[in-house]
């Protein structure tokens, strides 16, 4: 099986993939003004760092 930190880096990735695309297809946000794509950036980089932080602090990446 793979470590846990392997699988938590992976669904991130996904979550990320994920968002951008719900966002940029369902929301039609391509067509819209560009000050739209930076703050969904910008709530996708905030909601990522913390959802980091909360991981970190209750250690997944550093089991063994």
């Amino acid at each position: 099986f793979l470590p846990s930190a392997v699988v938590v880096a992976s669904l991130l990735v996904l979550m990320t993939l994920k968002f951008a695309l719900v966002v940029l297809w369902f929301m039609h946000l391509r067509f819209d003004s560009p000050i739209y794509k930076r703050l969904f950036v910008a709530g996708l980089a905030l909601a990522l760092s913390v959802f980091v932080i909360v991981l970190v602090t209750f250690g997944v990446f550093f089991r063994s």
